[in-house]
């Protein structure tokens, strides 16, 4: 066996999440009587995971054309990636896509990770997903939302995805520590701010099916804006200047991707108004993406 060539191979999706993000973590989900709910969609902006048989042991290597910082759930793709390939090296057949999911999940809580379960849901099923989420040991309920071909290729057209850099180091992981430390003793207004996030992905839900780019462009604006009053410092002063700006080029709405604090953010605008938005959001400092969604999960791949 080459020590130069792969024994396995898997791509796995990143995502793009819409609304409810910050309510899919187990301090709120698991306690508040509503649970959690995100609406989110799985992109082709993916980790890749090789596995390399060298001087007698594997090694598993990850590999993703992404910033760092990027936002898009791409340390809870590696996860799902390297435990395709442990399950592959191991020759066992591949987990069902919510086991692996919350395998998934569970692994990054063993390594220190602060957070909720809608990446490793988006990196293990693909697609477009609305999920609801409830006490700690019970998987996520999914719900695939199955668009026709047209409005995936229109839902592309009016989705902007850009990169902005934070003006400082700030990890989505700090940014969940400090917001569930005070939902953990109590602080005023939080539980509120957390349901009326959840509250935002069933319209956000119906925008989407309906190819409604107004309104879910303003539904994302709401929860940039709820996410704003858990921690100023999910929106970042560089992120707003690329939101006034691609406003004034037509977009309906748009928010961070992610916990945010720099990284990636999403502009919602009509499909036509996309080249004046992408001018918009370049000339503010940002870096414009290309992506496709990704009905595809986890995949082998040579």
């Amino acid at each position: 066996m080459s020590d130069d060539a792969p024994t396995h191979r898997v791509r796995v999706p990143t995502r793009v999440d819409f609304a409810g993000g910050w309510t899919d973590v187990r301090d709120f989900c698991a306690t508040d009587p509503g649970g959690g709910a995100t609406l989110s969609c799985a992109i082709t902006q993916a980790v890749e995971g090789s596995a390399f048989w060298r001087s007698g042991r594997f090694e598993l290597l990850m590999h993703a054309d992404l910033p760092a910082d990027n936002h898009l759930g791409s340390s809870s793709s590696a996860g799902v990636a390297y435990l395709r390939l442990s399950r592959a090296v191991a020759g066992k057949q591949p987990a069902e896509p919510v086991d692996l999911a919350e395998r998934a999940y569970r692994l990054a809580e063993l390594v220190g990770e602060k957070g909720g379960k809608q990446d490793h849901y988006a990196a293990a099923l693909g697609g477009v997903l609305h999920l609801r989420f409830g006490p700690e040991e019970t998987p996520a309920q999914v719900h695939r939302i199955d668009l026709p071909v047209d409005r995936l290729r229109e839902l592309e057209r009016a989705v902007t995805l850009c990169y902005a850099a934070a003006e400082e180091d700030v990890s989505s992981g700090g940014s969940h520590s400090d917001v569930w430390e005070r939902f953990n003793v109590g602080e005023p207004g939080l539980v509120d701010t957390l349901r009326a996030l959840r509250e935002t992905v069933a319209p956000a839900r119906t925008a989407l099916e309906a190819g409604d780019w107004e309104r879910l462009g303003a539904l994302t604006r709401e929860n940039r804006e709820l996410a704003r009053r858990l921690d100023p410092g999910t929106v970042t002063p560089g992120q707003d200047r690329v939101f006034a700006a691609a406003g004034k080029a037509g977009a309906f709405g748009g928010k961070p991707c992610g916990a945010g604090g720099g990284g990636c953010l999403l502009l919602v605008g009509p499909p036509d108004r996309r080249a004046a938005i992408e001018e918009a959001a370049r000339s503010a400092g940002a870096t414009v993406m290309s992506f496709r969604v990704a009905d595809r999960h986890a995949e082998p791949f040579s």
